[in-house]
This record gives structure tokens, sequence and C-alpha cells, in this order.
């Protein structure tokens, strides 16, 4: 009797686990922007289906944007560089552009407006991307948004920068960071670092051959298989909830600077001035809009001395120039975004904002572009 009400348990175990499995497979879903939520829409601008803006390092998306640019007539490039805040748009409409996309249409008569946004961007990450367009593009001005929460952010991810590891790319010039990123890049180059791929630590071996052999016949017969990518990924975000849940965190919950990883991505802004000042680029620096109609999600003497520090950093080069746009955008003009735990409601979205919100952006980014250019 025990041995059946112990197969029926374990049946219906079964039954269960593949039906969670299975409903959280039959959708594939793109992680990549988690943070954004439903209520922000990614937006990657293009000029006549060209893109002009791209977030992730792909060959065939950096090989289309340099084509653009060479159709358009190899102008003088101004690069924007950013984060999530960069290409999202909350409650986005059809019609609607972002910052960066108005910045191209102001300027085309003049100058070709390229960008490269990446979700949760590091400093670090930001310098390296500089670095490889410095070798693809004229570039006259660099724009630099300086998020106090990317302070809190560490090293280069595999994920958007396998191509330039693959390529073999390496920072050149001699900068503080130069050597760390450059040992990351090589890491990820012989796999020391894996990217999303279960078998690359087997490296070519037999045991490799035949179990990409065995994945690539279950990924063609069973849907669950090859979606499991999109399992880990629920599996990763739902304990993501349940911490947050636990803990009581929430958008508004104040996020305190990692003192080790500061320096880090300080370092890292140092070496962009420098790369910048080297290359006789115009560098433009700025603490870039929150929402400021409630209290902001930082400690406020960390944040005071996180944005003088920032200032007092760009102050003694022609060349460099800093600006605060954190108080730009009314407060109407943000979201909201899904709660981060797993019974909560809305919450207040402090990093990205409405179209309005980008024109605005738009409009005083330009007024600075103009002022140095």
């Amino acid at each position: 009797m025990k041995s059946k009400v112990l197969l029926f348990e374990i049946s219906l175990g079964c039954i269960i686990g593949f039906f969670v499995v299975f409903s959280l497979t039959k959708e594939k879903k793109d992680f990549a922007d988690f943070a954004l939520g439903k209520e922000t829409s990614s937006y990657y601008a293009k000029d006549q289906e060209v893109p002009i803006h791209i977030g992730k390092m792909v060959d065939t998306e950096i090989e289309a944007l340099i084509s653009g640019w060479e159709s358009r007539g190899k102008k003088e490039v101004i690069l924007v560089l950013g984060n999530s805040q960069t290409h999202g748009v909350n409650q986005y409409k059809d019609g609607e552009k972002s910052y960066n996309h108005l910045l191209f249409d102001r300027y085309q008569g003049q100058y070709d407006v390229i960008t490269q946004s990446l979700p949760n961007a590091s400093l670090q990450e930001l310098f390296l991307a500089f670095e490889y367009w410095q070798t693809q593009l004229p570039i006259k001005m660099l724009i630099v948004p300086t998020f106090m929460d990317d302070m809190r952010e560490n090293g280069i991810r595999v994920n958007w920068f396998s191509f330039l590891a693959n390529q073999d790319f390496q920072i050149k010039d001699d900068y503080e960071l130069s050597s760390a990123i450059n040992n990351d890049l090589g890491k990820i180059r012989t796999r020391e670092i894996p990217e999303n791929d279960n078998f690359q630590a087997l490296d070519k071996t037999v045991q490799e051959r035949s179990e990409r052999a065995l994945n690539d016949e279950l990924n063609k017969r069973f849907s669950v298989w090859e979606n499991r990518p999109n399992l880990r990924g629920q599996i990763f975000t739902n304990l993501y909830y349940l911490r947050n849940t636990i803990l009581g965190i929430s958008a508004q919950t104040k996020r305190k600077m990692i003192p080790k990883l500061y320096k880090k991505n300080f370092s890292a802004v140092s070496d962009i001035i420098s790369s910048a000042s080297n290359a006789q680029i115009e560098l433009l620096l700025y603490i870039p809009p929150i929402r400021s109609d409630v209290t902001i999600p930082y400690d406020a003497l960390e944040y005071d001395s996180f944005k003088k520090e920032m200032e007092h950093q760009t102050s003694s080069n022609s060349l460099i120039h800093f600006y605060n746009f954190e108080g730009l955008i009314p407060g109407e003009l943000w979201g909201v975004k899904s709660a981060t735990n797993l019974f909560g409601e809305k919450e207040l979205d402090f990093m990205h904002f409405k179209a309005k919100g980008h024109q605005i952006l738009f409009q005083n980014l330009s007024e600075a572009i103009d002022n140095h250019l």
C-alpha cells in the first residue's frame, strides 16, 4: 500500500513539475532588459531601418551601423553612451522618439549621432565601449551620463562584450583599468569566464561533441528543452522577487554605496577623461535625471559626495564639460514599474520617463552641445 502511495506521489509530482516547466518555457522572453518592467519599452533608434543605436555588441549590428554612417557621408560623430534610461521609454506610443534619436535628427547636417546603451552598465563597460568606438569612428564629442546606481556595478559582462573578446580586442593605452579590462576580455575569449552555454567549459572534448549532439537533437524534438534558458531566467527572476519579498526591498529602498566598486568605477571615469583628452575629443559628462518629487533611493550624504566628486573630477580640462540634470524631468513624466517582490503593487520608477521627458533631456543636451561645438 505504501509503495502505491509513494508511486502516486512521485507521478503527481512529475506531472505538476512538467506543467510548471511547460508554463515557464512556452513563451520565449528576453531577460536582458528585465529591470525595465512591463510599463517601459526598449527603443533602439534607426534611420530608415538602419541602426543608429545598438545595445549588445553583435557583428551584424555593428556592421550595419558603420555602413549606415558611411552612406550618410562619414561625418564626425557625437557618440552617446548610456544605460537603460537611454533606450527606455515609459508608456511608449508609436512615433515617439528617445532623446538620442532626437539628437540624431537635430545634428544631421553637421554630425552623425551614434548611440550604444547597455542595461545596468558599469562605467568600466562604458570606458571599454568608448575605447572600441574610437577605433571605428571619428568621434568629435562623447556624451556619458554618470549614474550613482552604475557605480555599484562591476566588471565586463560576457553577454554584452563577447564579440570584442572573440575579436581579440584590447585597450592599447596604459590607463588605470586597461590591464584589468584586457584581462577580463582575455578570460572571456579563452572561456575562463563562460558565456550562456552549458558546454563551453568542455572546450571541444569528446564529451562536448557528444553532449552537443544530444542537446541539438533534444532541441529539435522538444520545445521545452529548447526553451530551457527561459526556465533559468524565470527561476532567477522568481528568486529575485522572493529575496525582495523576504527583505522588504522595493524600488524606494535606499541603496548604499559599495566602496570597492565605487572606487573602481571612478577610476573608469578618470580613464574616460584621460582617453578623451589624449584624443582631443570633447567630453560631456552629466548627472542624469532622477525622479525628485519623492525621496530618492540613495543615502543623501553619499549622493551629495558623489556629485561633488564628479564635478571636481571634470574641472581641470577645457575639453571636459560637466552638467547636472538630476531635477530636469517633472514628476508627472516619470513612470511606474512592476512590483519587484511577489505580492506588491506597482512601484515608482526612478530611472525611466515618458517621451516628453526624453524631449526635455534632448533640449538641454542640445544646448550643452551647442555651447561646446
